[in-house]
């Protein structure tokens, strides 16, 4: 049972008495007759409902409070009628002062639909909104019963054993009705699962002390950003959570972050397509290896569209400010509307920034650049409306957006001069070069699913088994880089541009890139390389350290982005900190996910994560992951404040730098693994392979964290009753088995058991090395 929400168990229903029974069974025949009689409109099998409820409930004698949850489906074409007939019974029970039983009646959307009636009453001091439309609700209602026994609510059900298995009742309007244990109906209806948290956490230990343990709060988060992490957070939350509100504010028009944004000719993913998809979601109609972006686009589009995430995302809003709320312990965040101006705001529990690392796009640093008087461009802003079609163009850079366009728009241009700066290794790892899928072959990817699962582990295998790449003097380093040079030199055939463009650092001390075409390209007879710096621009084009100036008729700048990881706004801590001041000479993170200091705040991608180790879509699910726990923890638990320990980073930090000195990101070649410094710290990427990553964030360690409770830590305790003890459904000797099947208590057992170890006997996978899997491995 573990892992549920409830976790709740059966619990016996008493036996009712005669008379009670009698007088039901009475009760339900004259409804049943009335149904069968009564107009066939909507609002007639809506109404039969509460006035059901409302007879059998003053009919029987009370004296003990139980709580009872109702499932029902309301009709698609409700009437204003059967939204007051519903709305004149809560009213009528709240008028009668006797002593009566209480009904209490809670109601959310639970599918989306039309709603077009909202009526906000109040019962027992607690407000409710009742809701009229097109959706599945959810009521919570209270009962009281005679002698202390619970009459089972049989209108229209089967009192026997298989009623209480399934308890439910063929009524005309489906109705799932459970009995839950005794407890202060007064202080549970107040609980916060029961809809949003009308106070702060200080309130919560009273709260919590009228329900079971671990009584889930109501919790909003927000996130910054409606890319690939941002949208699989709010998968996550959706599938994973019920008691929370999730708001995504998107600067963009659209989803899906930077493969929104990014629409230069040529561009793709450097990772081959199946495996830039998240684990559980494949992707079977990709059409070659490498993919364009259009078709990125369509994948986390589509992903948005299929789970419905974009009912939490707010596009065209871009985040401008966020300050630290201590009366509310939370965040109070600023957000601009792109398309009125006007800014809002908007308050959350906990704030999460999937903002991305290359997203902030920034002109190159070069003297006269807005003096250029021809068309001026940059990969990450394209202007689809700019020709290049019999055009002299200059590209300024060499690196993954660069190496992309050089191939795409030589042959459509007149001549194109090549800016270079510094060389770089490129070339296609073996086993995955380019390559157009079949439609045989995507029939089998569709039509088989063990084919295309096999592909995309072999894929996955090979990324995740050169680590030994980036180490130094390993053997598949050194293999590797006797492999690019041979491929490099095959590749260019040209002496000068070969002694150029084959860097003296190790392979991978910048990121890699497959470089379809790239290397074949700068030799074409309408292609001009100019290697070494440029000093200026100006009106006609670029004038370099050669001396020589390079008339052109559109620059690209295929230069990057700001990759300093501060946040794009402030960031204001309790004490008046700015984030954007921390980071700004060097970012230290706590396990590339938060922020020492910053409470309640967390993010995707954050300094020192495996950006570059790896598959990234991996470690992005890792950290969803990880989050989701950190959001379980503080919503079951009363807890105000969460943020890791100051020395906890600084260790993290030590370790980090201490390992990097093995690495050959620590050679001298400028990388924005580096911040865009040539000797500075790493702070792109994780001290370890994607793997180990995974492995280190598996759990939560709360011991590096500052947690701030509010009252008694202990609260969570409530009062008494677990949560199995209120879950109809649920086995109450759940632990009691034929024999010893539980979860391994040991971290080397969970890992085998969840690894297959043993089941591996020989690896078939890519290789940077242009030799065999097997043989690099058994080499590092």
């Amino acid at each position: 049972m573990a892992g549920r929400r409830m976790s709740q168990i059966e619990m016996l229903v008493a036996t009712s008495t005669a008379s009670e029974l009698s007088r039901i069974e009475q009760l339900v025949e004259e409804q049943k007759h009335a149904r069968k009689t009564a107009a066939s409109s909507v609002a007639a099998k809506v109404f039969a409902l509460p006035e059901l409820l409302e007879m059998i409930l003053f009919q029987l004698s009370i004296r003990q409070l139980y709580r009872v949850q109702r499932v029902c489906r309301a009709f698609k074409d409700i009437t204003e009628r059967s939204a007051r007939l519903r709305r004149h019974m809560f009213l009528d029970l709240e008028r009668r002062s006797d002593s009566a039983p209480i009904l209490a009646i809670h109601s959310e959307p639970r599918l989306s639909g039309n709603i077009f009636d909202t009526t906000t009453f109040f019962l027992d001091d607690h407000k409710y909104q009742q809701y009229s439309g097109v959706f599945e609700i959810n009521m919570a209602t209270y009962l009281k019963v005679k002698d202390g026994r619970v009459f089972p609510p049989i209108f229209g059900c089967d009192e026997s054993a298989s009623w209480r298995k399934t308890n439910t009742c063929n009524l005309d309007i489906p109705i799932e009705i459970t009995i839950m244990a005794d407890f202060p109906v007064r202080d549970a209806i107040k609980l916060p699962t029961l809809g949003k948290r009308k106070s702060r956490a200080d309130e919560d230990t009273q709260r919590r002390m009228g329900g079971p343990i671990h009584q889930e709060r109501h919790v909003k988060v927000i996130c910054v950003g409606a890319g690939a992490s941002g949208l699989l957070l709010a998968y996550k939350m959706q599938r994973h959570f019920e008691n929370f509100e999730l708001t995504i504010y998107e600067k963009n028009s659209e989803v899906s972050g930077t493969w929104w944004e990014n629409k230069y000719p040529g561009c793709a993913c450097d990772v081959p397509s199946h495996n830039y998809t998240w684990s559980f979601e494949p992707k079977k109609d990709w059409s070659a290896v490498y993919a364009g972006s259009g078709e990125i686009f369509e994948y986390f589009n589509s992903f948005a569209d299929k789970y419905g995430l974009q009912q939490y995302v707010k596009t065209s809003h871009q985040v401008v400010a966020s300050n630290w709320d201590e009366q509310h312990s939370g965040w109070i965040v600023t957000a601009k509307d792109l398309k009125t101006g006007l800014e809002v705001q908007d308050k959350c529990d906990i704030l999460i920034n999937a903002g991305g690392i290359l997203n902030n796009w920034r002109w190159p640093a070069i003297p006269g650049l807005h003096d250029y008087k021809g068309t001026l461009l940059h990969t990450a802003n394209w202007d689809h409306n700019v020709s290049l079609e019999g055009k002299h163009v200059g590209l300024i850079g060499n690196g993954s957006s660069g190496i992309q366009v050089l191939p795409t728009v030589q042959p459509k241009v007149s001549h194109i001069t090549t800016f270079i700066r510094e060389p770089t290794w490129v070339s296609p790892v073996q086993g995955l070069e380019q390559h157009v899928f079949t439609p045989q072959e995507r029939n089998d990817f569709a039509q088989k699913p063990e084919i295309l699962t096999d592909y995309r582990k072999k894929i996955e295998t090979g990324l995740n088994g050169q680590f030994g790449l980036f180490l130094k003097d390993t053997t598949v380093n050194n293999a590797t880089h006797d492999y690019m040079v041979q491929q490099m030199k095959e590749k260019i055939n040209d002496e000068r541009l070969i002694s150029k463009l084959i860097p003296e650092w190790s392979v991978g001390c910048r990121r890699l890139t497959p470089g379809v075409n790239y290397l074949e390209t700068l030799t074409k007879p309408n292609v001009t390389v100019v290697y070494g710096e440029i000093e200026k621009i100006t009106e006609r084009g670029c004038v370099c350290d050669d001396g020589n100036e390079y008339p052109i008729d559109v620059l690209i700048c295929a230069t990057g982005f700001d990759t300093t990881f501060k946040p794009r706004f402030p960031l204001i801590n309790p004490s008046g900190k700015n984030l954007q001041d921390e980071w700004a000479k060097e970012p230290k993170s706590y396990l590339g996910i938060a922020a020492a200091d910053f409470p309640n705040y967390l993010i995707f991608l954050g300094p020192n994560c495996p950006i570059g180790n790896g598959p990234v879509l991996s470690a992005i699910e890792l950290q969803a992951d990880y989050m989701c726990k950190l959001i379980d923890h503080w919503q079951t638990h009363n807890i105000k404040t969460f943020s890791p320990k100051m020395e906890a980073v600084n260790d993290f930090i030590d370790h980090k730098n201490e390992f990097m000195k093995r690495t050959v990101w620590q050679d001298p070649c400028r990388s924005w693994y580096k911040s865009g410094e040539i000797n500075a710290p790493i702070t792109a990427l994780w001290p370890g392979s994607t793997l180990h990553y995974i492995e280190a964030l598996s759990d939560l360690r709360m011991e590096d964290y500052n947690v701030e409770y509010a009252g008694n830590r202990f609260s969570w305790l409530g009062n008494g009753y677990s949560q199995t003890e209120l879950d109809p459904t649920a086995d109450w000797a759940y632990y009691i088995r034929e024999y010893d099947d539980g979860e391994w208590l040991s971290r080397s057992k969970r890992r085998k058991d969840l690894t297959k170890s043993g089941t591996i006997k020989s690896r078939e996978a890519v290789s940077f090395t242009g030799k065999d899997a097997d043989s690099s491995q058994s080499k590092l």
